[in-house]
This record gives structure tokens, sequence and C-alpha cells, in this order.
């Protein structure tokens, strides 16, 4: 069974961001989530080894943090509450 990472992203007073990209790079070829309407994304089917994970932004949306976080998976492992908040403009993503 692959890994997989989890976690939120909230603008600064805690709502969770819905349609925001997280990508982790890394380990083969980069693996992207969307985060739905609470803000929680997945991202699955990664093999074991060392991912930075960030927020993907798009110019003048703000910014997360922190910028990225470094997440070592072991096989068949998963790395929970890998979470970001935006603390720039409160409109868009």
């Amino acid at each position: 069974m692959p890994a997989s990472i989890s976690g939120q992203v909230t603008l600064a007073n805690g709502t969770g961001q819905s349609g925001v990209t997280v990508q982790a790079t890394g380990v083969g070829k980069p693996v992207t989530a969307t985060t739905n309407s609470q803000g929680n994304y997945v991202l699955t089917n990664l093999s074991a080894g060392t991912y930075n994970v960030s927020v993907k932004v798009k110019p003048g949306a703000g910014t997360y943090t922190p910028p990225f976080n470094a997440v070592a998976l072991g096989q068949n492992s998963n790395a929970t509450f890998i979470n970001f908040c935006k603390m720039g403009p409160q409109g868009g993503s």
C-alpha cells in the first residue's frame, strides 16, 4: 500500500480554504491535490522518501506559512496534520 500525506489549508482566522492546490515534490513526479470545501487535502500513492509539501500560490494571492513542510515517509506510512495558513489577502487562492 502506498504512503500518503494529508492536512489542511486555512485562512488566518482558521477557516478552511477550498480550491487550493497543494503539491509534493522530491520522489518521482510532483503529486498535487486540491483542497475540499473544508480546506482538507490528501496526496496519495506516494513512494517512500522525503518530500517538500507546499501550496502552489498564484501571483497576488498572498503567502502561506510555512512556505513548505519537509516530510519523510516510510513504506506504507501516512503523514497527517501537514497544515498551511494563508497570511496574505483573504480572498482567492
